[in-house]
């Protein structure tokens, strides 16, 4: 005798995971192309069909109780799983690929780089979105991203991909005189999330107690700007190896101490813990590592994390 399955209304259950997905009623009825209140009546629908409380409702939002989260959770990588089998049945395999990363990273080292992985995956078609914040990968349907910071985010899968050596740095003709650093104009980096500014001023009184640059400087929201300031020979720059490497091995850029650090905040590639990477994710990530390996191992000495 053939199991009869207990299936519950699959529309009830396509609203109530879109909405716990994203966090909002009026973002998943956007994606279902329905009402706002036609996913409240489905939701509200799952909860009698199922004889659980999902959502813990307030005036103008909502929670997961524990028993929703557990729901969601499996729901997402059955629905995702899904998808992949349908479009790869009918032959309409997308493969799209949506990264989030930080605009510096993106301009100073992946884009570069990317040219090499659409040569070898011409299939995946990438989306590549540039934040100097942290995006919410679930309600924003990002399939990876690669993030910069301490660690420990909150609703991720994450894994390290590199550390990094942070000091001063600059065009190799203000290194040529007999000229302090002191003499020169700081290019100072005002922008990111608080907590990852990196201050020249402040790295180098912490490691040498007795240099401080004093006079003019020019401060950059934008890490970009900042390095082609230094570029020009505008003035010092806080070097970021990852950012910067390239810079040195062409001539661009020369170290203006030798004594660099290892920065307190490293890059990561993260996931949502809410779905399982696509095939295209992987294909990306394993890519990753290698150019990464293959980026570290041709650094310059200075720029080497111990």
């Amino acid at each position: 005798m053939l199991k009869q399955r207990k299936l519950p209304p699959l529309n009830a259950v396509k609203s109530f995971e879109a909405a716990a997905r994203t966090g909002s009623v009026s973002l998943a009825a956007a994606e279902l192309s329905v009402s706002a209140s036609a996913v409240s009546q489905q939701i509200k629908g799952l909860e009698q069909w199922l004889g659980i409380k999902l959502l813990d409702r307030g005036p103008n939002s909502f929670a997961l109780t524990e028993k929703g989260e557990e729901y969601l959770k499996q729901l997402t990588v059955i629905l995702d799983n899904l998808d992949d089998l349908t479009t790869s049945l009918t032959g309409q395999d997308k493969k799209k690929l949506r990264i989030s990363t930080l605009q510096s990273f993106a301009a100073e080292w992946l884009f570069p780089r990317i040219k090499k992985f659409r040569d070898a995956y011409p299939d995946i078609q990438l989306e590549l979105l540039t934040s100097d914040y942290l995006s919410d990968l679930a309600r924003e349907n990002i399939d990876l991203a690669i993030r910069y910071g301490p660690g420990s985010y909150k609703g991720v899968v994450e894994e390290k991909l590199m550390d990094e050596m942070i000091g001063p740095a600059c065009h190799p003709d203000l290194m040529s005189g007999d000229k302090n650093l002191s003499d020169y104009t700081l290019l100072k980096d005002s922008g990111g999330p608080e907590g990852i500014k990196l201050s020249l001023e402040r790295w180098l009184n912490q490691t040498t107690g007795n240099i401080g640059i004093e006079g003019d400087s020019i401060a950059f929201s934008d890490t970009h700007l900042l390095i082609g300031a230094a570029r020009q020979g505008q003035g010092i720059m806080l070097g970021r190896s990852v950012l910067i490497a390239d810079d040195f091995v062409s001539g661009n850029l020369v170290p203006a101490m030798t004594d660099w650090k290892q920065s307190p905040f490293s890059y990561y590639l993260v996931h949502s813990e809410l779905r399982e990477p696509s095939q295209s994710a992987k294909i990306f990530r394993r890519w990753l590592r290698a150019e990464i390996k293959a980026f570290e191992a041709d650094l310059p000495s200075v720029l080497k994390v111990s």
